[in-house]
């Protein structure tokens, strides 16, 4: 027991060492405070560009960019493809930059759809159509080897060039075609691109080709076999090209004549005029032809169009009154020819050559004067329409004559003073085309009213030769109904003052009282037993 004694205190002690050594431990392992620590001036500040040296390996050395530039560097040549690889190749190319174009402008990178921009999409748009237009020229990517080569071979050579510029062209006219209204934007850069090409390739070799109008041409003949009447993306399509070629405006013209999509070809012109004016007056010579269309449906909405800028809107609206009074002039009888002139003349008084052929000069001239004089024009400077006759035929059809007239009679309604241009006009008409006028102006005259100022001062002071004319237009008042005091009062008058027989006074007779009638009684007589 007594040797148990000191092993035991021996292990208490020991027991008490190892608990003194845990609680140190302990007490090292708590959480430290950075904010509490304090920072030994001796410790290394933090500095990652020396970090980084310094962990760079040394046997590494910096190459200068001389040493760069001298490396030999071979680039393996391109695999050569076949045709249809690069067909396959560069279609897919321009659809990938299309799509990829598109994708940033619904990630909101490129600007609204329909609008104008220097975004993304217009930049990818450029690259598409400057890798089909700005192709390399054969003599520009020759060698000094194929500078020996014949003529005929370099022609070869640049012929299936170009036939492989014309493949890549219509793989991108065939892309473009097959959603047409949601690629506009490229159909238009691109051929603002190929005009623009053609333009620089002119000026310097007179015998290029244009590529401009066979595209363009190509991409509207596609089109317009599903064109829709109430599409406008042909029309804003057109309206954005540089320059639009003769076949593009005969077109227009055909779209115009068809019923169904009349509307195209309509708003289209109508959107030249206002809005381009270089191409104003090959459009409104479309428009103002269309106005004399055999077709009513034709003439009429052509009519519509050109009467809409009558008033204040120039130049147009005095290329539309030249136009209907220039039509108005075919109506008026021709002078006799110089050659039956001639005929006339007594073979016994014949003169010499010399003093005839002067003689012959002198009638021509006289004609022409006094046909200038009677208003009219010589007949080579008669207007000519592709849809009215070189000569109208007499006696004359109403329907002709009505060809002429529309227009006019339309614009009389807005400007009254074209009334003065018909009656002026009338007297030298043939007897057959007065009687169609006197038919065909039934439809103004009722829309004026017999209170129409103008219609009334042209009752008063019609010039000679339109009295017939007058009478109907008293007729159309007085036919449905009493006539007004006013218009009494004039007829009254007028007969009176310029003598007028009784034809006048029939439509008012009725208004007339005991003593007026009376003293117009042997014209009235006169008048039924058929005596002048």
């Amino acid at each position: 027991s007594k040797m148990g004694t000191p092993q035991r205190a021996v292990s208490i002690e020991a027991q008490a060492v190892i608990d003194k050594v845990k609680g140190v431990a302990e007490v090292k392992e708590e959480p430290v405070d950075p904010l509490q620590m304090d920072i030994d001036d001796n410790e290394m500040e933090y500095e990652p560009d020396k970090l980084n040296l310094a962990l760079e390996p040394e046997a590494v050395a910096t190459l200068e960019t001389k040493d760069v530039l001298s490396l030999d560097i071979k680039i393996p040549p391109p695999r050569a493809l076949g045709e249809a690889e690069r067909e396959a190749l560069v279609k897919a190319s321009v659809s990938r930059i299309w799509n990829g174009a598109a994708d940033l402008t619904v990630a909101g990178a490129g600007p609204p759809k329909g609008g104008a921009g220097s975004g993304p999409q217009e930049m990818w748009m450029l690259l598409i159509v400057r890798m089909v237009t700005r192709v390399v020229d054969p003599e520009d990517s020759g060698s000094e080897e194929e500078s020996d080569k014949s003529k005929e071979e370099e022609e070869e050579r640049g012929l299936a060039l170009y036939e492989r510029q014309d493949r890549l062209r219509r793989t991108l006219c065939d892309y473009i075609m097959a959603d047409f209204s949601g690629r506009i934007r490229l159909a238009t850069t691109w051929m603002n691109e190929e005009w623009f090409n053609d333009q620089i390739r002119m000026s310097k070799d007179p015998d290029w080709r244009p590529n401009y109008d066979i595209w363009l041409n190509q991409i509207v003949a596609a089109y317009q076999t599903h064109m829709d009447s109430k599409d406008r993306t042909f029309a804003r399509f057109l309206l954005d090209l540089p320059s639009v070629p003769a076949d593009v405006f005969t077109l227009l013209r055909d779209l115009c004549v068809e019923t169904d999509r009349m509307q195209v070809g309509f708003a289209t012109l109508r959107e030249f005029v206002t809005q381009r004016p270089t191409l104003r007056t090959e459009a409104m010579s479309i428009l103002l032809e269309l106005t004399t269309h055999p077709e009513k449906v034709t003439r009429g909405a052509a009519i519509l169009t050109v009467k809409r800028w009558v008033g204040d809107m120039q130049p147009m609206d005095s290329m539309v009154r030249e136009f209907a009074v220039q039509l108005l002039r075919r109506l008026q009888s021709r002078p006799p020819a110089p050659a039956e002139k001639r005929k006339s003349v007594s073979p016994s008084a014949a003169p010499s050559e010399d003093v005839q052929m002067n003689g012959i000069a002198a009638a021509e001239r006289q004609a022409t004067d006094e046909n200038m004089e009677d208003g009219q024009l010589p007949p080579e400077d008669l207007l000519q329409t592709p849809y009215l006759p070189e000569h109208l035929e007499l006696p004359a059809q109403k329907a002709q004559v009505l060809q002429h007239v529309e227009l006019l009679f339309a614009l009389s309604t807005k400007v009254p003073e074209f009334l003065d241009e018909i009656f002026a006009a009338y007297g030298e008409m043939d007897v057959s085309v007065q009687e169609a006028i006197q038919e065909l102006i039934t439809a103004l005259i009722r829309s004026l009213g017999p209170t129409h100022g103008k219609l009334l001062t042209l009752l008063r002071t019609f010039p000679p030769g339109a009295d017939t004319l007058a009478l109907r237009v008293l007729n159309i008042f007085t036919e449905h109904g009493r006539p007004p005091a006013q218009l009494v009062a004039l007829v009254k008058a007028l007969v009176a003052e310029r003598d007028l027989d009784a034809r006048f006074l029939i439509p008012i007779i009725a208004e007339m009282d005991k003593a007026d009638i009376l003293r117009h009684l042997p014209k009235i007589v006169s008048m039924l037993n058929g005596t002048p």
